[in-house]
């Protein structure tokens, strides 16, 4: 879709600030439709076919609606109103820290994702009073299965206090850590990591703190700016990256067996040589796994970009080493089927021996994609539109 075809109708005017229920922008993908309205960082997105954007929940609508008008505010006074052919504009969003605390009044704790969000903005006020309040505490879940009762709370008003330079809280921290075990995972258990890794710098044990931050950091990725930002502090090695080299040898001499969206086998090196130029393909690596939820968001994704994006995806390629989908819940591929189902150029292609995984294979799914040349242009996540608008900029970069 050429650019000057992205907005059905388009219009600015001024305003001193976006309505409440907005949220906040934090990421504009390069050459998206956001980028084009010279949206930034720190704006808002206001709203979505009349729909406060914090309740707004983007990828049905853009799914379900053949045309989709969005309210965007510009820091520089304006508000920007476009009608797209439900068009994904490339942006990634954080809810309002006020909203966030509103949001807790009705939601227990444990459903954590906003809490980190706060915990990334360092706004320990907002933090603290999601715990704090007449009522709100009872509208909080134990987290009985991991800290034998301990409250959820506490682990939170512990972190709150570390910040504000309370270092006895970190008994705190450190016990429900401990408690939890090392099989714990989630966001919870990546933040009690990251201040056990904090606690063991800050008294002088180096080589402990990086013993933890290196299993954290192949977790989290890029994805914690601020657990980045201490890994590197740390002098701990970022990741390496697939981008630039080609990927996995062994698959030039295979033929996989195609189990979903074709039939016969499918030699994944041979299609990236036939790709045509100005074309990507996107492959997703489920390891030990058929499928489960993520591989559902990221599908979603596709689903969501692929319309928009003809003239520069020429297939999704999902390479599993498990063929059958056995007794796993149906929502896990409800995008898998659908996207089957619409005729997009979705190829689902099992090896049993998974001998396409390599060492750095750590998790499901993991996204590379893959250019004419057979190199790596992408290595990160494919689960939003922002992460595909950022994608397709990279095609003749590689």
């Amino acid at each position: 879709m050429a650019n000057e075809d992205w907005f059905i109708e388009h219009r600015e005017t001024p305003s001193s600030s976006p309505t409440k229920g907005h949220v906040v922008i934090t990421k504009v993908a390069r050459n998206s439709p956001a980028a084009s309205l010279a949206l930034a960082p720190g704006d808002a997105l206001v709203s979505v076919n009349g729909t406060p954007a914090v309740k707004a929940d983007l990828p049905t609508i853009l799914l379900a609606k053949e045309h989709v008008t969005y309210v965007f505010y510009r820091k520089a006074g304006q508000l920007v109103e476009v009608k797209t052919a439900a068009l994904p504009m490339g942006v990634r969003t954080e809810p309002a820290s006020d909203d966030i605390v509103e949001r807790y009044k009705t939601q227990p704790l444990d459903q954590f994702e906003d809490a980190l969000v706060l915990w990334e903005r360092g706004d320990y006020d907002h933090l603290r009073a999601i715990c704090d309040g007449s009522g709100v505490a009872k509208l909080f879940k134990k987290f009985t299965y991991a800290t034998k009762g301990k409250d959820l709370v506490a682990f939170v008003r512990a972190i709150c206090d570390v910040e504000a330079g309370d270092n006895t809280a970190f008994d705190t921290i450190l016990e429900l850590r401990k408690e939890m075990g090392h099989g714990t995972n989630g966001n919870v258990g990546r933040l009690a990591d990251f201040y056990a890794a904090l606690h063991e710098w800050q008294t002088g044990n180096e080589t402990a703190c990086r013993n933890i931050l290196i299993p954290l950091m192949e977790d989290v990725g890029q994805d914690s700016p601020r657990m980045t930002a201490f890994a590197k502090e740390a002098d701990l090695r970022e990741p390496g990256t697939r981008v630039g080299k080609q990927y996995n040898y062994r698959l030039e001499l295979m033929a996989l067996e195609t189990i979903a969206g074709g039939e016969g086998g499918a030699n994944v090196t041979k299609w990236a040589k036939a790709l045509p130029i100005g074309k990507v393909m996107p492959v997703c690596l489920m390891l030990t796994f058929r499928g489960n939820g993520p591989y559902n968001t990221g599908l979603h994704a596709f689903r969501l970009m692929y319309p928009h994006m003809k003239d520069r995806i020429e297939r999704f390629v999902v390479i599993t080493s498990v063929r059958d989908r056995g007794a796993d819940p149906k929502g896990w591929y409800e995008a898998e089927d659908a996207a089957i189902s619409e005729g997009l150029p979705l190829v689902v292609l099992c090896d049993p021996s998974a001998m396409f995984a390599d060492e750095r294979v750590s998790a499901a799914p993991e996204y590379i994609a893959m250019n004419r040349e057979n190199l790596v242009i992408w290595d990160d996540s494919l689960h939003d539109d922002y992460a595909y608008w950022e994608m397709v900029s990279q095609v003749g970069e590689g």
